[in-house]
């Protein structure tokens, strides 16, 4: 997972916008983010160093274990977009996501949110993408408790914040309503009240004010799937 976030975060500092003056502060804000992602992934390999002096039968035995439970979940999906997403992220990390070692959120998530603000398209359909991936596999988690709700509130008004009306891009208002969608149908995302209202306050307003078929479509749909997984 340490790896997924290394290569967005990457991304994101290569886009050419990042080197103007006016963002300069979004650019470290990234860099600060991928110098402690690194630091995590850099850990990481040294207890991979480690573990790889244990004898050859323990070390046999764990990578059955890890396959028997990497089929069980696969067994017990029923999301084709979760499937395809571990496959993304495989690539990158060379393992499942859930068998790799995460990082902490308090690490990049203000990163990435900040992104969404950054009026700059790709650097927030980058940032949303990434945002709504790690929702899925439960790296960003927003428990049920006043410190789950906060982050979940921020995160909710920060997502919400890339959408700008007439004006906004429709790549971004597309990713903009998946990460919508997941925050209110994953289990371990606790959206309630004016949080909840917001995110369907943003997608109602997409549906009317994007210019883009397929948004319309998506937003309607998405409305309509939050309503029907709430009640």
């Amino acid at each position: 997972m340490a790896a997924f976030v290394q290569k967005q975060l990457e991304k994101i500092l290569a886009r050419k916008e990042l080197k103007w003056k006016n963002n300069e502060k979004l650019r470290q804000e990234c860099e600060k983010a991928l110098h402690a992602v690194n630091n995590v992934a850099k850990h990481v390999v040294d207890d991979n160093e480690a573990f790889s002096i244990l004898p050859q039968s323990r070390l046999q035995a764990n990578r059955f274990s890890a396959e028997n439970l990497t089929k069980k979940d696969k067994s017990n999906t029923g999301s084709k977009e979760k499937l395809a997403v571990e496959g993304d992220l495989a690539l990158v990390d060379g393992a499942t996501p859930e068998a790799s070692n995460p990082v902490p959120p308090e690490l990049y998530l203000m990163a990435l949110l900040e992104c969404c603000k950054s009026n700059i398209p790709q650097v927030q359909t980058l940032a949303l993408d990434s945002i709504q991936k790690l929702m899925i596999f439960g790296h960003i988690v927003c428990e049920e408790n006043p410190s789950g709700l906060r982050r979940a509130e921020l995160i909710v008004s920060y997502v919400c914040d890339s959408f700008k009306g007439t004006g906004s891009d429709e790549q971004v208002s597309l990713q903009l309503l998946k990460v919508l969608l997941t925050s209110v149908q994953a289990n371990n995302f606790a959206v309630h009240g004016q949080t909840l209202l917001l995110a369907i306050k943003t997608a109602y307003n997409i549906a009317l004010a994007s210019k883009s078929m397929v948004n319309q479509a998506t937003a309607r749909a998405t409305l309509t799937q939050t309503v029907n997984f709430l009640f």
